[in-house]
């Protein structure tokens, strides 16, 4: 998927007390929740989020009519800290929790409330067919699988090499491990589990989104959205504690310390391989998606929270943020943060989404063509446009066409669309949040995303002036529309129907069209009807 002018303070360490009046006044600057469809601008570049395949979410120009740039955004209401307690409070005073409880989920929300108070957390962030909060929350999957592997195959040799000079960490490192953690290989595991999985209750593995105000001129100010935001989100903090607990180990379990880089016991970087491993099924290794992860669960920066931008290249990237007391030496700049500040600009009347009819694909009345496949259903709003659904194509690829009569097409169905002009301005369409009911019958096919296999598939041409399925493609057009079904070969310089060609039979004589099987000469090339 933006000119910088917020202070520093309000910009960078996102301070609770900030959300805490954003929440304040949230009824009067801000709705509850974020829904629709946007276009994601990073003011710095003039760039904007667009997603071209599954794996490759990079920056790209925006243009009305690519589909890539167009993305459904839907949140839960402001994580609020006192709602927080409110629920607590229900809950013991049901007996559903006791008062060892309360107190522990207080505390625990106490100190994510630094970080995510007044933030919107992110349920949907859909585009082109792929929705990227599961991918984020997959992480705790891929987490959970790589320290229950590790705890299973690798501790119990790592406590039968090393038990005597684990021993040794009872003296050094008394508070991360004592005698009764070594015991037995059951109580040693129970320790690494318990370093592995801390805080555990609360790892957030969500997408926060976090407005940006406009600068206070004094406290009774009252904040205003600027209408831009952060993306944000956090590491897994039950895994950072990790990196403590094997500093100590490593300096006991090997007397010669260079033997540390090449046989050094490593919980965090072990469990993290495993991880990746199990990404890479889903998402290919070197993907713009694999990397993203990749840099997320990061090599060394843990329990870490992220700021998503964009580089001058063009790639996602993601900037560390300082954390509250500044312990964790990150200093980041005004423009660090402008590579990450993103404007939301609703796709609406005012910033609708647009088709852009073919000048080639030209009726005999006149009226233009192209086909269609979005992600998200859309409604037809230009006078001139029209949208059809094909109930037959025939062996010669003429189309039967039917149009859709209320001019709403559901989500992830190829079309024809039919326009009284080539111009895009006339060409309208405006997505639409609630379902729309699928259309029965339809033999089309489509693709939202571009390719350079295309065996098989018959494209969109006129033949005779008439919407036909006969076009052998050598590729596929983003969000485009298809036909797989058996034609006749048509050559491609039957697509054009304009008083231009000059077409003659074999025996020297002028016709209008090929109105039947036979050779012509079409602008002095032969063509086989």
């Amino acid at each position: 998927m933006m000119n910088f002018t917020h202070s520093m303070l309000m910009s960078v360490m996102l301070m609770a007390s900030s959300a805490m009046v954003a929440q304040e006044n949230e009824s009067a600057t801000q709705p509850q929740k974020v829904s629709g469809y946007y276009r994601l601008t990073n003011p710095g570049f003039g760039d904007g989020l667009s997603v071209n395949n599954r794996y490759d979410v990079a920056t790209s120009l925006l243009t009305a009519n690519n589909a890539g740039n167009i993305i459904q955004i839907e949140t839960g209401e402001l994580w609020s800290f006192a709602q927080e307690v409110e629920k607590l409070n229900k809950m013991i005073d049901a007996g559903l929790i006791d008062s060892v409880e309360y107190t522990n989920m207080f505390t625990q929300s106490m100190t994510v409330d630094a970080w995510k108070g007044g933030y919107y957390p992110v349920t949907s962030f859909r585009c082109q067919g792929v929705d990227y909060v599961p991918m984020i929350k997959k992480l705790a999957d891929y987490a959970d699988d790589a320290i229950e592997a590790y705890l299973n195959e690798e501790i119990p040799s790592i406590y039968e090499k090393y038990r005597n000079k684990l021993t040794l960490l009872c003296i050094f490192a008394s508070d991360v491990i004592n005698p009764s953690n070594l015991e037995s290989v059951d109580t040693f595991r129970a320790w690494a589990e318990n370093y592995l999985t801390r805080w555990r209750g609360i790892a957030d593995f969500n997408m926060y989104l976090h407005t940006v105000y406009s600068d206070p001129v004094d406290e009774t100010t009252m904040l205003v959205p600027t209408g831009e935001y952060y993306i944000t989100f956090k590491t897994p903090c039950w895994i950072g504690n990790m990196q403590k607990a094997q500093t100590y180990i490593n300096n006991m379990v090997y007397e010669d310390g260079s033997e540390v880089n090449s046989e050094k016991m490593d919980l965090w970087a072990d469990s993290k391989v495993r991880m990746l491993r199990a990404i890479a099924k889903d998402y290919p290794e070197g993907s713009a998606a694999y990397n993203f992860l990749h840099q997320l669960l990061g090599t060394s920066e843990i329990n870490m929270q992220y700021i998503v931008g964009e580089t001058e290249e063009g790639g996602l990237y993601i900037q560390p943020l300082p954390d509250t007391f500044g312990t964790n030496g990150v200093e980041i700049t005004a423009d660090d943060i402008a590579k990450c500040t993103w404007m939301f600009n609703k796709v609406d009347n005012d910033m609708p989404f647009a088709v852009q009819p073919s000048q080639g694909l030209k009726d005999a009345e006149g009226n233009y063509y192209t086909t269609l496949c979005t992600d998200f259903a859309y409604e037809v709003k230009s006078a001139g446009v029209k949208a059809y659904y094909a109930t037959e194509v025939s062996k010669t690829g003429e189309a039967t066409l039917v149009e859709i009569a209320d001019g709403k097409v559901p989500a992830q169905t190829p079309v024809v669309i039919k326009s009284l002009s080539a111009d895009m301005k006339e060409n309208i369409l405006l997505p639409i949040i609630d379902d729309v009911a699928p259309i029965e019958g339809n033999v089309l096919e489509g693709t939202l995303f571009a390719s350079v296999d295309a065996t098989g598939k018959n494209g969109f041409c006129m033949v005779e002036g008439k919407p036909a399925f006969g076009q052998s493609l050598s590729e596929l057009a983003a969000n485009s529309a298809f036909y797989t079904g058996e034609v006749d070969a048509i050559s491609q310089l039957h697509f054009s129907t304009t008083s231009t060609d000059k077409i003659y039979n074999l025996q020297g004589q002028s016709v209008d069209r090929l109105s039947k099987k036979g050779i012509y000469v079409v602008n002095g090339k032969k063509v086989v009807r």
